[in-house]
């Protein structure tokens, strides 16, 4: 008699641990990995002050290859590409932070830029490119040894971040 008890609760407990599996699979599925802009965001805090929360980045480190001026094999940069609330910008915007126009070198360029630079920047006789538009310190995002750089303003939400070591 308990033989066909188990053997008609079996199909029942197989029946309900699928269900329990399939709800474990839904669960799964439905939350979403972690924001590739938020893991970004993580390795970028690393390497520099992020004063603000891009809402999207997209970044690259670079190597110096060749030396010019203060510049030698050793030092290294890092370019972003950052949007930003409207308020964030404002905050960029308002930090008066004197500044020099402060040049792209050529070898910060990336092919991922290359839409901004051809609208943002103008390629000079050094083989530098010169913003067209408003340039600011980039001070409030240096972390030794990342001494130097700019904050180029795109539009009303984008910037690009320039930052090296010499």
């Amino acid at each position: 008699m308990t033989t066909l008890k188990f053997l008609a609760i079996f199909p029942l407990c197989i029946f309900l641990i699928s269900c329990g599996n399939k709800h474990a699979e839904d669960q799964i599925a439905t939350n979403p990995p972690a924001s590739s802009v938020d893991a970004e965001l993580l390795k970028l805090k690393e390497i520099i002050n992020l004063p603000l929360k891009p809402t999207w980045v997209k970044w690259e480190l670079n190597k110096v290859t060749e030396p010019t001026g203060k510049l030698d094999t050793d030092d290294w940069s890092i370019i972003a590409r950052m949007t930003l609330e409207k308020n964030d910008i404002k905050i960029l915007a308002n930090t008066q932070l004197p500044i020099k126009v402060m040049k792209l070198p050529a070898y910060a360029v990336e092919p991922w830029m290359e839409d901004l630079i051809a609208t943002s920047f103008k390629l000079d006789e050094n083989g530098e490119y010169k913003p067209l538009g408003t340039t600011l310190s980039a001070e409030q995002f240096y972390r030794d040894p990342l001494i130097t750089g700019a904050i180029y303003m795109i539009s009303e939400t984008e910037i690009l971040l320039f930052l090296q070591t010499e």
